[in-house]
This record gives structure tokens, sequence and C-alpha cells, in this order.
């Protein structure tokens, strides 16, 4: 895992920011550049065990797990990576946030304000206040029609696996009516 944050940390630009290189993502259109969801899950690798203690799925487990075991082996390495992590979050805040729509834009390319990217902002902690949060859930609603949240990153889709990722941030933003729409089956029990 010490590998894997490293190869992470190795992929962050001058401007604090993982480019994506490869241009193929899950079938998003406009994809590349520093994307903001490849962007978030690099943030949440390090500070997720901080931001999801009510949260459990296997994944979420391990994160927690490999980042207290840094924690415990080497506190300088972990200082290290919290600063990277900072830095990150500056960056993404600084270079994708758009204040006009209340939302983090997909990448500096595009006017595409993406489900994932902004959901996994506000489950990561990626926003500045709660305010911010609170901006962000409610601009991914303008995504929801009677069935579902509509992903801007793919029209006409609707995603349950990034839907999930939007139901995953209600402990902050409590939005019921995703859960109905979602059919509140992904929550791990």
């Amino acid at each position: 895992m010490t590998r894997a944050v490293d190869f992470i940390i190795d992929g962050l630009g001058a401007e604090g920011l993982q480019f994506q290189a490869w241009p193929n993502d899950w079938a998003r259109q406009g994809g590349g550049d520093y994307n903001s969801a490849l962007n978030a899950i690099a943030y949440g690798v390090r500070k997720f065990h901080r931001y999801s203690s009510n949260i459990y799925s296997p994944i979420s487990q391990a994160l927690k797990s490999f980042s207290r075991l840094a924690d415990s082996r080497s506190p300088k390495l972990s200082i290290s990576w919290d600063h990277t992590a900072e830095r990150l979050k500056r960056a993404y805040n600084s270079l994708l946030w758009n204040e006009a729509a209340g939302l983090y834009r997909d990448n500096r390319t595009t006017s595409l304000h993406p489900q994932d990217g902004n959901a996994l902002a506000v489950y990561f902690n990626l926003t500045t206040s709660p305010e911010q949060q609170k901006r962000v859930s409610k601009g991914l609603t303008r995504n929801w029609n009677d069935i579902g949240p509509v992903t801007p990153e793919l029209p006409d889709t609707i995603s349950p696996f990034v839907s999930s990722w939007e139901v995953r941030t209600l402990p902050v933003t409590i939005h019921p009516q995703l859960i109905r729409f979602s059919g509140g089956g992904t929550f791990h029990r």
C-alpha cells in the first residue's frame, strides 16, 4: 500500500493535482486533465479514515486499516502524506470549484459538473466548509428526475454506482429522496 500512495504522490503535478493521462474512464464525456473524481479518490486514500468512521464496506475498512498502520509505523511518513493531501485539497478547490454553480467542474477544460467528482468531494471532505458541502449537495439535486439522479458525465444515464457515492454523503447532506430513488440498496448492512 505504501507504493500505491507513493504512486499517487508521484503523479501529482506542480499544481498539486494528479493529471488523468488516459482519456478512458467509466464512459464519461470530456475526461482527462485534472479529473475531479480521480483527485477526490487520491485525496480519500490518505484522508479516508478521518471522515468515514460510521461507514462500513470492505474497501473503507481496508483504507482505514492502511491509514492507521501508516500512522503507527511511520509518523514522519504519515505527516508527509497529510501535507500532500492538504496541498491536493487546496488545488482541488482552487482549480475545480465553480462558485457560480456551487459545484466542482470535472476538470479545467470543461464546464461539466460531474456527479462523481462532486459526491466524492463531499464524501471525502474536500469541501472547505459545511456551507460548501450543502451547496454541492443542493447542486447535485439539479440532476434528479422521477426515477433517480441522471449523471451529467454520461447524459441520459442513471448510474447506480455513482449514485451510491451521492447516497453515501447523506449523513452530511441528508436527501431522503435519493435513498428512495436508489432503492435504498446502496448501503452495506
